[in-house]
C-alpha cells in the first residue's frame, strides 16, 4: 500500500526530465541516450484501469464504467507502444507470482477496504437502479488519455473496486502481444524484481508504488511514476515523454542518510510525524539498527524473494498452452514446490508456517448474501488436491487456506484437501459432465459452451444444495444484454453473474493447475483423467471473452430465441441427470441405503463433507463426492447451528 507522505516529502528533491521523444532528426537522437525502463506490472494493469475509467463519462453507474477486459488489455498494449515510438526502450515487465507471509495484514487489509466499499455501495443502490442509456461504440485507445493523470476518476465511478480480474487479463493480453517475451511472472514481489534488475542492469522502474523508493536500486537507479508521464508536443502528434524521477541514493545523500530504508520506517510508524522530525528519527536509527527488531522485519519486506522469504530460485515460467500462469496459480505452484523441495513432514509443516494459503479475486457479488466463490468450492477443493499430490505423502498438507470474504469480514477458510482415491473419483464425475454437456450443447461456439456450462455448473449446485435455482429469466440476462434504454439493473443478476465467474475462473485455475502436475509422479495413477481433462479444459475461452462486460454480450448479436432455446437445452440436461440420480435413490432405499445422504457443509474454518440423516420423505441425491469419502465431523467441532449449516 506504499509509504504514508513519502512521495509527498520526497517531491521537491526529485527532477523534471524527459523519458524520451519521437524525434527523426538522427543528430539529435545520437547525442542523447535512450531511456531504458522496467516496469512493475501491477501498477500498469492499475494505471491503465484508471485512466480508462475516468474518460467514461456517459455511464450512469460504477458497474457499467469499469473497462472491459478487452479494453483493458488493449490500453496496456497501446500504452507500451507509445513509449517505444518516443524511443523509450521496454526491457523488463514483471508481475507478482509470489507474496510472502509477512503481507498478509496488508492483503487482508486491502480486501477488507474493498468489501467496504462493496457494502457501502449496496447500501446506497439498495433497489434495482437504472442501466446506461448509451451504448459505447468500439473505437481505438485514445493514447493521449493514458497520459492524462489531471483528468480525475468521477467519485461514484471509483465507488466499487476494481474489476477482480484486472491483473490476469493484462497478463493474458501481453503474453499473446509482441511484449510476451518480456514479461514475466516471478516467483517473489514485482517491485522487488523491478529493484534487482534496476540495480544490476541499470534504467528506471516505472511503477505506482512508492515502496520502489526504498527498495536497494543501486547507486544510480531511479523511480517514475505512472501518474507523472505526460505527452508534450504540438499539434496531433506529440513529440516527446516527460515525467519527474527519482533517485533514492542520491535523495538520500542530500538528506544527510545512507539510504531511505530509515526515513521509510519511521513514517510507516507514525503518519503524523513531520519530514524533519522523521529524517532526524532516521539519523537517530541509523547509529543502532541491529538491535531494533521492528526496523529489521521493516527492511527484510523489501528483500524477501520467494516462499518462507528465502532466496528461491525458482522460476516460473508462462504455462504451455493457451492460458499463461496467473499470479494466483503461480503463488499456489511456488508454495507446493517449497514444500517438495524441503521434503518436511505434514506436521513439520505447520510449525514453520509454511501451510499453503491462497488469496481469492475480489468478485463484486451481493455482500448481503454468501460469497459467489461458495458455488465452486468443491472445483477448487479438486484443484488444490491435484497439486498437493505431487508432494511426497508425509509433507503434504491436510488443509489449504482460502482467505475471502465470509458475511462482512475477511476470514480464512481451511479447505480440507481430498486423498488421491477421492481426486479420482471427482475428476471422472467432472469429465463425464463435460463430456455429456458437449454432446447434448454440440450446436454452441466454444465461447457460448463455456459460458453455458457455468450457468449449468451453478445451477447444478444449487441443486445439490436444496437450493432453488435461479429463474430463465435471469440466466438469460447473464448471457444476453437487455436493450440499455430500458435496462434495469438488480442485484440478484450481479450475483449470479459473480458466481458464474466464480466457476469458469476455477476452471481456468484447474487447467493451469493440471498443466503443472501432468507427469508428476504423485499423479500417475490417475493419469488418464488427467489428460482427459487437460484435452476437455484447453479450450478455456481467454478472460477478455469469458468475462464480457454487459455492452460487449449486447452487440455479439444473437436473438432472445437463440438463448432461450439454449437456456431450454441447458435446464434438461440438469433435469435428466437429477432423474437419474432420483432413480439411483429410489434403488439404493430398497436396500436401506437412502436414509442418509451427503452434504457440503461451510463451517466457520473448514468445507468439511458430513453423513447426516435425510428426511424419509426425500430421496438421497448424489453429492459431490462419493459415499465412500463421508468423514462424521467431530462433534466439538459444533459451536453453533451456523456452522453446520450454510444460513445464506
Amino acid at each position: 500500500m506504499g509509504i504514508p507522505h513519502l512521495i509527498t516529502y520526497l517531491q521537491p528533491y526529485a527532477t523534471a526530465n524527459e523519458l524520451g521523444n519521437c524525434t527523426s532528426d538522427d543528430r539529435v537522437s545520437a547525442h542523447r541516450a535512450r531511456s531504458k525502463v522496467i516496469i512493475d506490472g501491477p501498477g500498469l494493469a492499475y494505471h491503465i484501469y484508471y485512466r480508462q475509467l475516468a474518460w467514461m463519462t456517459k455511464s450512469n453507474n460504477a458497474f457499467d464504467a469499469s473497462p472491459s477486459y478487452e479494453d483493458l488489455g488493449k490500453g496496456a498494449v497501446t500504452f507500451l507502444d507509445e513509449l517505444q515510438k518516443h524511443n523509450v526502450v521496454i526491457d523488463k515487465i514483471y508481475f507478482d507470482g509470489f507474496l510472502p507471509a509477512s503481507k498478509e495484514p496488508i492483503r487482508i487489509a486491502r480486501l477488507e477496504s474493498y468489501l467496504k466499499q462493496l457494502v457501502t455501495y449496496r447500501s446506497t443502490h439498495s433497489g434495482t437502479f437504472k442501466a446506461s442509456e448509451t451504448v459505447p461504440v468500439p473505437r481505438p485507445v485514445e493514447v493521449w488519455k493514458l497520459f492524462d493523470d489531471a483528468h480525475p476518476v468521477p467519485i461514484h465511478f471509483s465507488a466499487l473496486p476494481a474489476s477482480p480480474f484486472l491483473v490476469p487479463a493484462v497478463i493474458e493480453a501481453l503474453v499473446h502481444s509482441h511484449y510476451g517475451g518480456i514479461t514475466e511472472v516471478v516467483p517473489g514481489e514485482a517491485d522487488t524484481f523491478c529493484a534487482i534488475r534496476a540495480r544490476t542492469c541499470g534504467g528506471i522502474v516505472l511503477s505506482s508504488d512508492s515502496d520502489l523508493l526504498v527498495g536497494d536500486l543501486g547507486m544510480d537507479g531511479s523511480v517514475s511514476l505512472f501518474r507523472d508521464l505526460t505527452l508534450t508536443g504540438t499539434g496531433d502528434v506529440p513529440k516527446s515523454i516527460r515525467t519527474i524521477i527519482f533517485k533514492p541514493r542520491h535523495i538520500a545523500t542530500r538528506l544527510g542518510l545512507d539510504d531511505l530504508q530509515g526515513l521509510a520506517f519511521e513514517l510507516s510508524q507514525d503518519s503524523t510525524i513531520s519530514f524533519r522530525a522523521a529524517i532526524r528519527r532516521a539519523k537517530q536509527l541509523a547509529q543502532n539498527v541491529s538491535s531494533n527488531a521492528l526496523y529489521q522485519d521493516f527492511v527484510s519486506c523489501y528483500s524477501a524473494v520467494g516462499p518462507n522469504q528465502t532466496d528461491l530460485t525458482l522460476h516460473v515460467e508462462t504455462m504451455a498452452g493457451k492460458q499463461p500462469a496467473d499470479p494466483r496459480v503461480s503463488e499456489l505452484v511456488l508454495q507446493n514446490r517449497a514444500l517438495t523441495k524441503g521434503k518436511m513432514t505434514s506436521r513439520e509443516v505447520e510449525e514453520v508456517q509454511l501451510r499453503p494459503r491462497i488469496y481469492l479475486p475480489f468478485l463484486l457479488d451481493d455482500p448481503s448474501r454468501s460469497s459467489a466463490w461458495l458455488t465452486s468450492s468443491s472445483l477448487r477443493a479438486f484443484t488444490y488436491s491435484l497439486l498437493n499430490l505431487t508432494i511426497e505423502a508425509l509433507a503434504r498438507p491436510r488443509t489449504i487456506g482460502e482467505y475471502g470474504r465470509r458475511g462482512h469480514r475477511i476470514v480464512p477458510t481451511e479447505v480440507k484437501l481430498l486423498s488421491e482415491d477421492e481426486c479420482e473419483a471427482y475428476s471422472k464425475s467432472l469429465i463425464e459432465r463435460l463430456q455429456k454437456a458437449r454432446s447434448d450443447l454440440g450446436v454452441l461456439s466454444n465461447l457460448d459452451f463455456w459460458r453455458t456450462f457455468g450457468l449449468y455448473e451453478l445451477c447444478r449446485w444449487c441443486k445439490e444444495n436444496d437450493k432453488a435455482t435461479p429463474p430463465q429469466d435471469g440466466l438469460r440476462r447473464l448471457v444476453e444484454c437487455e436493450n440499455p434504454h430500458h435496462a434495469v439493473l438488480r442485484w440478484e443478476d450481479f450475483h449470479l453473474y459473480a458466481q458464474m465467474q466464480g466457476l469458469l475462473y476455477s476452471l481456468r485455475m484447474l487447467q493451469q493447475i493440471i498443466t503443472e502436475v501432468r507427469g508428476a509422479h504423485g499423479v500417475k495413477t490417475m493419469e488418464a483423467s488427467v489428460d482427459l481433462l487437460h484435452e476437455q479444459l484447453s479450450e478455456l475461452p481467454p478472460l477478455k471473452q469469458l468475462f464480457p462486460s454487459r455492452y460487449q454480450l449486447g452487440t455479439e448479436h444473437r436473438s432472445s430465441s437463440y438463448w432461450r432455446h439454449v437456456m431450454t437445452l441447458m435446464l434438461s440436461l440438469l433435469e435428466e441427470e437429477f432423474a437419474e440420480t432420483d432413480a439411483t435413490a429410489y434403488d439404493d432405499q430398497e436396500d436401506g441405503i437412502a436414509g442418509h445422504r451427503e452434504l457440503q457443509v461451510e463451517s466457520s474454518d473448514a468445507y468439511w463433507p458430513i453423513e447426516r440423516p435425510a428426511p424419509e420423505r426425500k430421496r438421497r441425491r448424489k453429492g459431490t463426492l462419493d459415499r465412500t469419502m463421508v468423514k462424521e465431523i467431530p462433534s466439538d467441532r459444533h459451536n453453533n447451528m451456523y456452522q453446520v449449516l450454510d444460513m445464506s
